[in-house]
């Protein structure tokens, strides 16, 4: 996947405010996934696990305050890998996510 190859190096780079082509992709990756899956997919859906966690973390005036969108819904993957027994694709993910902190 284009994350899984290009992601610890785009946010490296995005940390010491690098423009790079990891960067870039990993941008450009992003913006195209969430445009496709938000022009396809009813609003209704939007509240699947994942953003789920994340609507219940900002409850949380700390949490919401020091924590952007992405990183609560990056959790939220996590338990949804968990809940939907996902194990080798969790695996998959865990280094990536202990390397990001």
């Amino acid at each position: 996947s284009t994350i899984l190859a290009h992601g610890i190096q785009a946010y490296k780079d995005s940390q010491a405010k690098k423009r790079s082509d990891a960067f870039d992709t990993i941008a450009m990756t992003v913006i195209f996934t969430t445009g496709i899956v938000s022009g396809c997919v009813p609003m209704a859906y939007n509240s699947n696990m994942a953003h789920a966690v994340c609507y219940g973390c900002v409850t949380n005036k700390e949490t919401e305050e020091n924590h952007l969108h992405g990183e609560m819904v990056a959790y939220g993957l996590l338990i949804l890998l968990t809940v939907d027994q996902q194990m080798d694709e969790l695996q998959r993910w865990l280094p990536i996510y202990r390397e990001l902190g």
